[in-house]
């Protein structure tokens, strides 16, 4: 009976060790989305929780040259001499996150060409592996300008470059309604790769509401990102005749303003300098005038003195 016993005893404490020996990488099912340039985590972590502040942890790209290894950790160090040299100094472990079984690696000033399928693998009386994947975007925020007013409306322009892949754009009044657009284009930059940038241009014609609040948004469906501007258009843009554009209306209030800028140093001249001028010139004219009164009888008085020496 006790030999029974103790042999089940001692299969009992080989299945335990066994069994805590066992554990399981958790990644992320879906796509990690991240901004270019921005910093980004690709979870990877042990489950159960098993310190790994002494395993060895490799994080690696198969589709990389000359060499996959993106980053690796050994006996509580880096070892990173066999690293892909476009991930030189971007790329760490959690650190005071190992005891915790977080293998997270965290990659700093993302770029285009990080987009991929890491692999996160784990040494540990065996190997376990998960595979994460990283999208790279590109964003850029939207610019909303004014075209001009006439009697159908106000025509703003919305223009936002530079984005990956390629985005959607949609106009949008202050209560949230879609607006339709009179013309999108989507222009491709002829950049060589795989990653090429997108333009994207959107005009829409717009009636005076309450707010007279408009929004041009930007984003890349299912990636959940969005970048949106909003314009205020002023009510007197509604009232403008047809044809009027925002040019001649610059070049209207800068003429009107030109022509009372003329007005006022017309009349700033005139009464600091005008008053003195109108004096010296009247003063001038009188002394003509006087110098004229006098020559009839200057002449009277030379005839006279021809008469007596010829009298002579």
């Amino acid at each position: 009976m006790d030999r029974i016993c103790t042999r089940v005893l001692l299969f009992m404490v080989l299945c335990s060790q066994s069994s805590a020996g066992e554990f399981q990488l958790i990644g992320s099912p879906d796509p990690i989305v991240a901004v270019a340039g921005d910093d980004v985590i690709l979870p990877c972590s042990l489950e159960p929780s098993i310190d790994a502040e002494f395993l060895t942890v490799e994080w690696s790209r198969h589709d990389l040259e000359p060499t996959a290894t993106v980053h690796f950790y050994r006996h509580g160090r880096n070892e990173n001499d066999d690293q892909n040299p476009s991930y030189k100094d971007r790329t760490r472990l959690l650190e005071r996150e190992l005891v915790n079984g977080n293998v997270s690696l965290k990659l700093s000033r993302v770029e285009l060409k990080d987009e991929g399928r890491y692999t996160c693998l784990v040494f540990k009386d065996g190997q376990k592996k998960t595979v994460i994947q990283l999208s790279v975007v590109v964003v850029s925020k939207p610019e909303v300008s004014i075209l001009g007013g006439s009697g159908t409306g106000v025509a703003l322009q919305c223009v936002s470059g530079g984005w990956y892949p390629e985005p959607e754009l949609e106009w949008r009044d202050s209560e949230g309604r879609l607006l339709p657009a009179d013309v999108t284009q989507t222009d491709r930059h002829p950049d060589p790769g795989p990653h090429q940038r997108y333009t994207v241009t959107s005009r829409v014609t717009v009636q005076k509401t309450d707010t007279n609040r408009f929004t041009c948004r930007v984003h890349l469906q299912g990636l959940n990102q969005i970048r949106e501007t909003e314009i205020h258009v002023p009510d007197s843009l509604f009232l403008l005749k047809d044809g009027w554009t925002t040019g001649q209306i610059a070049g209207s209030t800068v003429g009107g303003v030109l022509v009372f800028a003329f007005i006022g140093a017309t009349i700033y001249l005139w009464k600091t300098h005008g008053a003195v001028w109108w004096k010296n010139r009247t003063a001038r004219s009188k002394d003509v005038c006087d110098s004229k009164g006098k020559q009839p009888e200057e002449a009277e008085v030379e005839t006279r003195k021809r008469r007596r020496r010829s009298g002579q």
